[in-house]
């Protein structure tokens, strides 16, 4: 029985591992792909972050962003969209509200990730 996002995920993996899942402007990923990078960076977040607790990432829209949210999930915790066009004030209160001292950011928002929380994980 299927109780969670992630069961249906890897139900639709199960299924169709070598179709298209997500793609962006830069990349493509395939059903089990996608599944694979989740749950490899799922280990990355369980290391910064309490289980049950909030991951901010403040991403591109893109396939990395999707495989933070869904890897977020597999470590027991959940995701926040930070959008890096939120001022700078909506973004600590943001922060403040989650609770949060870390962000997860591509390179690209490393800098306005860094001053709403005392790190950014840069990926």
């Amino acid at each position: 029985m299927k109780y969670t996002v992630l069961d249906y995920l890897e139900e639709t993996a199960s299924q169709f591992p070598d179709k298209t899942a997500f793609s962006d402007v830069s990349e493509s990923v395939t059903w089990s792909e996608f599944v694979q990078a989740a749950q490899s960076l799922s280990q990355f977040i369980a290391e910064q972050f309490e289980a049950g607790s909030a991951v901010p990432v403040m991403c591109e829209k893109s396939v990395k962003a999707l495989e933070f949210f869904f890897a977020a999930l597999y470590a027991g915790c959940f995701y926040s969209y930070f959008d890096a066009s939120f001022p700078d004030s909506r973004l600590s209160s943001m922060v403040q509200t989650l609770g949060v001292s870390k962000i997860i950011s591509d390179r690209k928002n490393e800098k306005k990730a860094f001053p709403a929380c005392r790190y950014a994980a840069v990926h």
